[in-house]
């Protein structure tokens, strides 16, 4: 077996973890208010998973500091669960809009730190999967509204 460079086990996996995302969306998408049940479900849960991944990375990263560990990015890296567990206690609606902002706040809060403690790679990595995982929450989001007669497609 060929080993793989960090990077490229980062890419692959990464892009690969945004399989069960866009499945998810496909079922929604057809339409069948069994298979929009299931794909809302499916979506939010692997969003909130993914979600608490997140600030999990972060506390790592905040780790390698090793005695240096700033508490304040410790603490910020529990947010993102605590986000994610909150997110599904709501119904759709609310679930989705909290897991975007979960998503985009993590994002935008680890920007301050995350070049000085991550590779280059991660960083790059890093924006592209929560631009996509943020698109398929957005069309799940729209996807549901429609298939329940809340949004109007016409």
């Amino acid at each position: 077996m060929q080993a793989t460079s960090g990077a490229g086990a980062g890419r692959l996996l990464g892009y690969g973890g945004l399989i069960p995302f866009y499945v998810a969306v496909v079922c929604i998408a057809v339409g069948d208010i069994r298979l929009v049940t299931l794909g809302d479900a499916a979506l939010r849960a692997y969003a909130a998973v993914i979600l608490s991944f997140v600030g999990a990375v972060n506390w790592g990263l905040a780790l390698r500091g090793g005695s240096g560990v700033r508490t304040s990015v410790l603490a910020w890296s529990v947010v993102p669960a605590l986000v994610a567990w909150v997110a599904l206690l709501f119904s759709w609606g609310i679930g989705y809009v909290l897991l975007l902002a979960g998503f985009i706040a993590s994002y935008l809060g680890e920007r301050r730190y995350i070049k000085a403690v991550a590779p280059a790679w991660y960083v790059r990595l890093r924006s592209h999967l929560t631009a996509m995982a943020c698109v398929a929450l957005v069309l799940g989001l729209l996807g549901v509204g429609s298939a329940l007669g809340i949004l109007s497609t016409g």
